[in-house]
């Protein structure tokens, strides 16, 4: 019985940076955004441009896109009870740069697939605090307005668990969102 109630907790924390029941952030109109969307990128997300608001402690946003499988072979998308790591970019003069990404427990799941031109859409949240204090997931700054991507993390080719890196990693040009811009709600 305390096993399966532990078991629950896990399941319920690592979701929490996947799956929620309410909205607190709606897109921003599109006219804010003078973003073209790519629609060639794997990764759509439903606007350019979304609001950051204020919770607690951190700042969130619904950022809701759907993926779609563009290369010629299965995905394998490493998991833990489902939870996965999508993270969050920020393009900068020099490129693009690390600015989010979510914690999930370190546990191996079946891993999720998506073949070769099917879909998958993923309601995320980006939920995150100020850096260096003793919440996270943190964001790298609180400077926030800008130009933003997701990037897909562990997502691998042939996945073979018994390889000691599980298979081979899919290339960024298969796993990377389309640009869409982030403000905060003042």
């Amino acid at each position: 019985m305390r096993s399966s109630r532990k078991h629950a907790l896990v399941v319920a924390i690592s979701m929490l940076g996947v799956v929620s029941c309410s909205k607190s952030a709606e897109p921003a109109p599109e006219n804010q955004s003078a973003l073209d969307p790519d629609r060639t990128a794997p990764i759509q997300t439903d606007s350019t441009s979304y609001l950051l608001v204020r919770e607690e402690r951190g700042w969130r946003a619904d950022i809701p896109f759907r993926f779609r499988n563009v290369a010629t072979d299965t995905i394998y998308i490493v998991n833990c009870n489902g939870a996965f790591s999508v993270a969050l970019e920020q393009k900068a003069a020099q490129g693009w740069r690390p600015f989010w990404s979510p914690i999930i427990n370190g546990c191996f799941s079946p891993p999720l697939t998506v073949a070769p031109g099917d879909t998958r859409s993923v309601p995320w949240i980006v939920w995150g605090a100020a850096p260096g204090g003793n919440v996270g997931p943190a964001f790298a700054d609180t400077t926030f307005d800008g130009v933003y991507r997701f990037v897909w993390q562990n997502v691998l080719f042939n996945y073979e668990p018994q390889r000691e890196s599980l298979g081979d990693t899919v290339p960024l040009r298969f796993r990377v969102s389309n640009e869409f811009a982030l403000q905060v709600k003042r």
